[in-house]
């Protein structure tokens, strides 16, 4: 851990990052905001530009502090890129904004995700491919009514294909990696990881009753960088709560059962302040 090492150096890189179009659909409360997942594609380019021999496909101990909302009459957000390499060989990568109060003039830098790239000692469990052990009484939810009524971002992140199947030990669902114009990157399209998220948010609204975004995660690791065009199989398997967060692993397959990437520790939780509720027809009554 970070704790345990020294950093033996620290940069800090401008970047200029390009809204496309699609960024304009993934909303929260009506306001268009950046998706984590384009985020880490942001940094994990920059670092592997800043420093090409570093490995970028495992990434550790993420946090997606603030929304990042995009700027209504520009194209291009202007950000900073914080950079710590630690003695161990981690890396510590902020995505950072600056903004200037229009009544005290006073400037704040905000962090909005910060992820880690190298080493990382912990042995995770690989999960299998279990989606033909879902079990009977699994609730279907209609892509249609999942995006018209559980996740409210427009077409370009309508990415579940058919139906989500939800039990409370399982969810499954075919994702979608769409040929959209978007950042390019070394981790593949980010569309299938924020589909699987989705799921977890339908996920959470039926069983935990609160409508559930994701603010971090423990692990995520890349074996085969998903494509544009491509169609893969989501399976979320919740892990267990806390007072305030839901914890989920993910795995994403190809249809013939590989892996290409897999989440650990995804964290969940209500951001709305309780001001997003779930409908009543997908909440279950019995408490996880």
């Amino acid at each position: 851990m970070e704790k345990f090492s020294q950093i033996i150096q620290t940069h800090h890189l401008m970047l200029d990052i390009d809204i496309f179009p699609c960024h304009r659909a993934h909303r929260f409360e009506g306001k268009a905001v950046f998706p984590a997942v384009e985020a880490m594609q942001i940094l994990a380019a920059s670092v592997q530009n800043f420093i090409p021999d570093v490995s970028v496909f495992c990434i550790h101990d993420a946090r997606f502090d603030k929304f990042l909302v995009l700027p209504i009459t520009s194209d291009v957000i202007s950000a900073y890129h914080h950079i710590d390499v630690f003695q161990n060989g981690r890396i510590a990568s902020s995505l950072i904004t600056k903004t200037r109060a229009s009544r005290s003039g006073m400037t704040r830098l905000k962090s909005h995700v910060t992820i880690h790239f190298g080493p990382d000692v912990r042995l995770w469990p690989m999960h299998q491919n279990t989606s033909q052990s879902l079990p009977k009484d699994a609730f279907e939810i209609s892509s249609n009514r999942l995006y018209g009524e559980l996740v409210p971002f427009a077409s370009a992140y309508h990415n579940v294909r058919g139906s989500a199947w939800i039990s409370e030990s399982l969810a499954v669902a075919d994702v979608n990696a769409p040929s959209l114009v978007t950042p390019s990157g070394p981790l593949g399209s980010p569309f299938p990881l924020d589909a699987a998220f989705h799921i977890a948010c339908a996920w959470s609204q039926r069983f935990a009753g609160i409508v559930a975004f994701p603010v971090g995660l423990s692990c995520r690791r890349i074996f085969l960088p998903t494509r544009a065009g491509e169609r893969y199989r989501a399976v979320i398997t919740p892990t267990g709560s806390d007072a305030r967060t839901l914890f989920f692993d993910i795995g994403l397959y190809r249809q013939n059962g590989d892996p290409v990437e897999m989440a650990w520790g995804v964290q969940m939780r209500d951001v709305s302040g309780g001001r997003m509720n779930p409908p009543e027809w997908v909440m279950k009554t019995v408490p996880v």
